[in-house]
C-alpha cells in the first residue's frame, strides 16, 4: 500500500521492475494519490494501474484534499510488516539523488503505528473521495489528464497572484533558516 502526493514518469521507471516482480509473486499493489498540484504524470499513473494486481485510486477534489503524505506499507506474514513514512514522492529526484528523509518502522517494534497506518489507509481506500483509475477506460484516463492540467494551471495562477501582491506593509521580513 502506498500513499503519495504525486507520481512522475521517471520515478515510475525506477520502480517499474520491482513493482512487476511483486506483481508476478501475486502481491496486491494499491496506490492512493491526488491531482491537487498537477505534479503527477498521467502516463505514470496509467502504467502503474496496468500492472497486474495493481490498483490506483485518485482524489480529484483540489479544494478539499491536500494529500501531502508519502507513506508505504509492506505487508508480511506474522508481525513482520514494515512501514516507511517520509518526504519522498515517486519521482527521480526523490528516489535518486534528492535530499529526502524517510523513517522505517516495523510491526515488531511499533505495532500501534502499523495498525494506525492500516486503518487510515483502509478508510481512505474504502471512502468515496478516491476514485479507481481504470487504465483501459479512455474517458477515465482523459479525465485524469484534464484534471492534472487544470491543477497545474490553478497552481501557476495562484503563484502569479502571490508574486504580484504587495506585502511590503505586512511587517514580514524574510530571513535565512540557518
Amino acid at each position: 500500500d502506498a500513499l503519495v502526493s504525486f507520481v512522475k514518469w521517471r520515478g515510475y521507471l525506477l520502480l517499474k521492475e520491482p513493482l512487476e516482480r511483486l506483481s508476478r509473486r501475486g502481491v496486491r499493489l494499491r496506490f492512493l494519490t491526488t491531482v491537487y498540484t498537477g505534479a503527477s504524470d498521467a502516463t505514470a499513473l496509467v502504467a502503474i494501474a496496468r500492472i497486474p494486481g495493481a490498483e490506483v485510486k485518485i482524489s480529484y477534489d483540489v479544494r478539499k484534499t491536500r494529500l501531502h503524505a508519502k507513506a508505504w506499507l509492506f505487508e508480511r506474514p506474522g508481525l513482520l510488516s514494515t512501514a516507511y513514512v517520509g518526504s519522498a514522492n515517486i519521482s527521480e529526484a526523490a528516489l535518486g539523488g534528492g535530499l529526502e528523509w524517510t523513517l522505517k518502522t516495523a510491526e515488531t517494534e511499533s505495532p500501534d503505528v502499523i495498525a494506525k497506518f492500516r486503518a487510515a489507509f483502509e478508510a481512505l481506500w474504502e471512502g468515496d473521495e478516491f476514485e479507481r483509475l481504470d487504465p483501459e477506460n479512455e474517458v477515465v484516463v482523459d479525465r485524469l489528464g484534464a484534471a492534472l492540467r487544470q491543477a497545474r494551471y490553478m497552481g501557476r495562477e495562484r503563484a502569479l497572484r502571490l508574486a504580484q501582491r504587495d506585502d511590503s506593509s505586512s511587517g514580514v521580513v524574510p530571513s535565512a533558516f540557518f
